[in-house]
């Protein structure tokens, strides 16, 4: 069918315009580039030349082969210098030009270009082209984080389909918006963009962007913790766009998959199984950044694996490939995994040696993405600089032609009404100006006033919540209380706000003569006021069913208070589904020198490292929560011995979900499981300090997610 089609258009070539053959590129690339070519060899107009580099320029682009494309480019800005074009010719010529060099890798050059084609698309009268240098312009922006300057780009585009009701204009400019508040981790409002879009692409059957909405909605899953989900849609994604030979629709995803797999799933195979399929497709297209970010996920499977051969070969093809492409942030990780590589095979030197690189590329980084901005403002000052001395040209010519005009009326005349406006003018000026300065006068009285009664406000607040803070750490046992009982012990406590919905609780009793003491660490439905006022129930509760009705047996308390949160909650006229997840453990010292353990929790494990080996033991909670809950699963007891130097920790779900890293991620309980191995046999005050510190430095300037409870016990 191409063939024949490609025969009846090369025939009739003559009879095409300009326009015929910019719509051809889209379906028939090559076609159309053939039939440009052979039309070039017979026209000595410049205007055709310039259209016709234009076709073969975008039917490389539609094939991906941006450095052909950028070679046609050129040509038609060379001509552009001898030959007057429209304002809209311009602006294509450096969009597609700044989209190879995105495509190619080279961000900070297509940043530059996509600056001027901005300036120039403010003037064109085409819609459709000025949304689209919007929306690319936008795209880079976010990847070079700059959000809030993508998000009013974007919000620009999104005006313009509104006002020419172009639906389809739209749903980019919802899915681009929802991409942004997703890095920006405001899941909500992604979700609410990424719905817009569906909604009308699915009313277009637009397949292909429905697949891309999929991957996107992969990636909104992965980032919430949602893996199966994730998984579905990833699958999804790369099934549509395989069916409509999307090929790099399906590496995309195939990428996104193989991040899952091995963050999430911890299935390494699997993972380099999808990273090498998507491999395969940036080679194809001489995709070099494509190349090394892909290799350099691969790098952090093979350090996982700790296949440190292959951490190191591909870890230098990656490098030499992020150097080439100027992927600064690419080659940090490549520097730091190659680093790790050499240290596992035992070359120090060279291990220390590529350490040193990246601890410098990445302490320069920053300042050089700030010179990088500082030097695209400049651009942007620039072409304002210009527009802003065209207009003062345009109206110092306008006045030399009004006094040409003005010199032919009588002197005298002129004269009179000058010093007449002036008169008026200088009036209406100092009215103004004193009318202003009332106005400036009352509204700053009115702010000052208002400051004052929300400062009033806001410490009426802060002293409520203050003394709330008080009534809580009244339901917390002391630290002495807890040294008392376990000697060598640590409670890691940071809520995310002066009150919060976690606390730890324990107790002593007497059972048969035997004394025991109880200990939980509870995670109440919610943080700060509400969290708080949960907790306070919690904490009744367990003490009502230890201290009044006697109630010693772990899963058995765990039973008891359910009943009580659910009849407390049970008195509103509304439906309240609040609780907990709790990690309850009844110690007991035996004669011989160990201890007896019995556990029960909701939702919360027990992790228990053992001095001898410092291997983690993990004893799973009953899945449920305390309160009211669909399926009423019984609390199981779990009893074993532990030996002198044995460390148990229990913990609530804080530390683990908390964003942050280079990546924005989660910190994991994967992670954390390997810090305290690592941290088990220093003492329990180091330990504490060190999840401390640990925290602090993931958490960087993110802002605490939830609040954290871990604690510690040394038997």
């Amino acid at each position: 069918m191409r063939i024949s089609v490609f025969i009846l258009l090369f025939f009739n070539f003559c009879a095409f315009g300009q326009k015929d053959l910019l719509e051809l590129t889209q379906a028939y690339p090559d076609s159309a580039r053939n039939i440009a070519f052979s039309q070039l060899e017979n026209s000595p107009q410049l205007e055709k030349q310039k259209t016709l580099f234009r076709v073969i320029a975008q039917s490389y682009y539609q094939q991906d082969e941006w450095n052909k494309a950028l070679i046609y480019l050129r040509k038609e800005d060379s001509l552009n210098s001898i030959s007057k074009s429209s304002l809209d010719q311009l602006v294509e010529n450096k969009q597609l030009w700044a989209n190879c060099l995105y495509n190619q890798g080279l961000l900070v050059q297509a940043d530059s270009l996509f600056q001027k084609t901005l300036t120039l698309a403010n003037k064109v009268e085409d819609y459709q082209l000025k949304a689209s240098v919007l929306l690319d312009a936008g795209w880079l922006a976010r990847e070079r984080g700059r959000h809030a300057e993508a998000l009013e780009v974007y919000f620009k585009a999104k005006t313009l389909a509104e006002l020419n009701k172009d639906e389809t204009l739209l749903a980019e400019c919802y899915s681009k918006i929802a991409v942004v508040y997703h890095v920006k981790f405001e899941f909500e409002k992604a979700k609410e963009n990424y719905d817009n879009a569906l909604s009308i692409y699915q009313k277009q059957n637009d397949l292909e962007k429905i697949a891309r909405l999929y991957n996107n909605y992969g990636l909104l899953n992965q980032y919430q913790g949602y893996s199966s989900k994730a998984v579905s849609y990833f699958e999804r994604s790369i099934d549509m766009c395989d069916s409509l030979g999307n090929n790099k629709g399906v590496a995309i995803a195939n990428e996104n998959l193989g991040i899952l797999c091995y963050e999430d799933l911890e299935n390494y195979p699997l993972a380099l199984r999808r990273f090498r399929a998507s491999l395969d497709y940036w080679k194809s297209t001489d995709d070099i950044y494509g190349q090394c970010q892909t290799m350099v996920y691969m790098l952090f499977v093979y350090e996982l694996q700790k296949n440190y051969t292959a951490l190191v070969d591909s870890g230098l093809k990656a490098l030499e490939l992020s150097r080439m492409a100027g992927a600064k942030d690419v080659e940090r990780d490549a520097l730091i995994l190659v680093s790790k590589g050499y240290d596992g095979l035992g070359a120090s030197n060279l291990a220390f040696n590529y350490y040193k690189q990246h601890i410098a590329l990445r302490d320069s980084l920053q300042s050089l993405n700030k010179d990088e901005e500082i030097k695209l403002l400049g651009i942007q000052n620039e072409m304002e600089s210009k527009q802003i001395q065209d207009s003062l040209n345009l109206a110092l010519k306008h006045e030399q032609e009004s006094a040409e005009i003005a010199m032919q009326v009588k002197e005298q005349r002129f004269w009179t009404g000058l010093s007449l406006s002036i008169v008026i003018a200088l009036i209406v000026i100092i009215f103004l100006l004193f009318r202003g300065s009332q106005q400036r006068k009352k509204a700053a009285l009115l702010i000052e006033k208002t400051n004052q009664l929300l400062q009033t406000k806001n410490s009426e607040i802060i002293d409520s919540i203050t003394y709330a803070k008080r009534i809580q750490e009244a339901i917390l046992p002391t630290d002495q209380t807890i040294k008392n009982n376990f000697s060598k012990s640590f409670v890691y406590y940071l809520p995310k706000d002066i009150v919060a919905g976690d606390f730890y609780w324990i107790e002593d009793i007497v059972e048969n003569q035997q004394k025991s003491t109880l200990f939980a660490v509870a995670d109440c439905t919610g943080h700060g006021v509400p969290g708080a006022m949960v907790s306070v129930i919690c904490a009744n509760a367990l003490n009502k069913a230890v201290n009044e009705l006697g109630i010693y047996q772990p899963s058995e308390i765990l039973e008891e208070i359910t009943k009580i949160v659910v009849k407390t909650f049970e008195k509103s006229d509304s439906e309240l589904k609040d609780g907990m997840d709790i990690s309850l453990v009844k110690i007991t010292s035996l004669k011989n020198g160990n201890i007896l353990l019995d556990y029960a929790g909701a939702n919360n494990p027990l992790w228990v490292i053992k001095a001898d080996d410092k291997e983690l033991k993990e004893t799973k909670a009953t899945k449920r929560p305390i309160g009211k809950y669909a399926i009423d699963t019984p609390f199981v007891n779990s009893s074993f011995e532990l030996s002198p130097g044995d460390m148990v920790y229990l913990f609530t779900d804080g530390y683990a979900d908390q964003f942050g890293g280079e990546k924005n991620k989660k910190f994991k309980y994967k992670t954390l499981k390997n810090l305290l191995i690592n941290i088990s046999d220093k003492s329990v005050e180091e330990q504490k300090v060190i999840l401390d510190q640990t925290f602090q430095q993931w958490k960087g300037g993110i802002e605490q997610v939830d609040d954290v409870c871990i604690s510690g016990i040394r038997v």
